[in-house]
């Protein structure tokens, strides 16, 4: 009989939670309970999902239900204080914030690439949205041909910042709430703060979480933009291999990287709706760079919320469960 399991989501009510609750029914998790969480306000809401209808809790730390898995779909600030707690007592915690994302002792995962980091750990970080999609391009090519530098360019949905970002977007707000300036009819070059660099927090993650990721010290420079666009993220990627290589065998090896979906050639190409709803990531417009040696220039797309976000949070929870009699002996 195929085992079952428990399930909490901690900030159900926001945009990732309830992917992630959809992608559990989706993808046919062995679901047993599903407890839902959030803050104060979300107190009461009910959830349809799965044939039955489920109401969302206040988090209360101190009086939390044994769980084999909880999704932590909140805060860096929550995440700091929730995940180490529920970590502790024998949960796995699957973290979509970016508070551990750069923990040297906590694995950032994408199961299609780096399945083997997650070893038994109880607290697991998932990668920022543009990351995921992003490396999910790039590792085939690494593997083959190495890569020596990255330039891109993230065009990112409004969908990115939650609800208020779909709200400033969908209302046409004059004074924006999610943005620094309207987002009607404009692209915003700013995600996050800046540092001190004059790069913004969210190209910062880009450039970190992919090293991170794929084990390697590739020279990365990043421009996060929004743009008005509902759901799923654009990039532009210039990338420099390490050594040479023929355009046919590059789009070979990639459709047969595990949910690629790629074009047969420099002129089709696919935009930001052909993403949505679906958990592959879209690349297309791979053609040569001519201006540098063994360069090569690609769009790519992806679900930011779906691929980005849950679907792959859910995968992560798929693959300790694969690990389980290895690594996982309490579950």
């Amino acid at each position: 009989m195929i085992k079952k399991y428990d399930i909490a989501v901690i900030g159900a009510s926001g945009l990732v939670g309830q992917k992630v609750i959809e992608m559990l029914f989706t993808r046919k998790f062995p679901l047993d309970k599903l407890y839902l969480f959030a803050g104060a306000e979300s107190e009461g809401t009910q959830i349809y999902a799965g044939g039955k209808i489920y109401t969302i809790k206040q988090t209360n730390i101190n009086d939390f239900p044994n769980c084999h898995f909880v999704f932590m779909c909140v805060n860096n600030e929550l995440s700091s204080i929730f995940s180490p707690i529920l970590s502790r007592k024998n949960c796995i915690v699957i973290d979509n914030s970016s508070r551990w994302r750069m923990d040297r002792e906590v694995p950032l995962v994408v199961p299609e690439i780096n399945a083997e980091e997650i070893r038994g750990q109880k607290l697991i970080a998932n990668p920022n949205c543009s990351t995921v999609q992003l490396v999910n391009a790039l590792y085939p090519l690494s593997r083959k041909y190495g890569i020596k530098r990255i330039v891109i360019s993230s065009y990112q949905s409004v969908s990115g910042a939650g609800y208020e970002g779909l709200n400033d977007l969908m209302y046409s707000r004059n004074k924006p709430v999610a943005f620094k300036k309207p987002i009607i009819s404009n692209l915003i070059p700013q995600i996050d703060e800046f540092d001190e660099s004059g790069y913004s927090l969210e190209e910062l993650k880009i450039m970190r979480e992919t090293n991170k990721i794929m084990k390697s010290n590739i020279a990365i420079t990043s421009t996060a933009v929004r743009v008005p666009v509902y759901y799923a993220h654009g990039e532009s990627v210039n990338i420099e291999l390490s050594s040479e290589f023929d355009i046919r065998d590059v789009i070979s090896e990639m459709q047969r990287f595990e949910n690629l979906i790629v074009s047969q050639d420099d002129k089709t190409y696919f935009t930001n709706i052909d993403a949505v709803g679906h958990d592959q990531v879209f690349v297309s417009r791979i053609r040569r760079d001519n201006t540098v040696k063994n360069g090569l220039n690609m769009w790519i797309v992806a679900d930011n919320i779906r691929k980005g976000a849950a679907t792959n949070a859910v995968q992560i929870a798929e693959t300790i469960i694969s690990q389980k009699e290895q690594f996982y002996e309490f579950i």
